[in-house]
């Protein structure tokens, strides 16, 4: 039967070995809970590093988004600005009783043609 040896004797331990409650550091051995510390301390920078990578990104997106939109509507109101030049100017400025033509009145949307010429009226005779 073997006798039961101290930890410092068992094969694979060293002198170098840390303390109970210390770890190794990389000069000399550090208390356990300051080595947490640290560590903690340094998840917490690269947590907080994501967080604000995360924010800059949504932040990011939010202001693509509002150009997105802004550029909609201003590509809307120019469609719409030209589709006003585009058609008659006697449909949307003149109301209908200042139409008429000898004394009849001309109902506008009748009154013009699609390339904006007026029709002939045939004169009785």
């Amino acid at each position: 039967m073997q006798e039961a040896r101290p930890a410092s004797t068992i094969k694979g331990s060293s002198k170098n070995s840390p303390k109970p409650g210390y770890t190794k550091g990389q000069k000399s051995t550090v208390p356990a809970h300051k080595a947490k510390g640290e560590l903690r301390e340094r998840l917490n920078i690269v947590h907080c590093g994501a967080l604000l990578q995360q924010l800059l990104l949504s932040t990011l997106c939010q202001c693509l988004y509002s150009l997105v939109l802004a550029a909609t509507e201003i590509t809307r109101s120019n469609q719409a600005r030209r589709e006003d030049v585009l058609t008659p100017a006697a449909e949307h400025t003149l109301p209908a009783s200042l139409l008429h033509d000898a004394g009849h009145r001309i109902n506008p949307p009748q009154a013009l043609r699609p390339g904006g010429r007026k029709l002939q009226k045939s004169v009785p005779g």
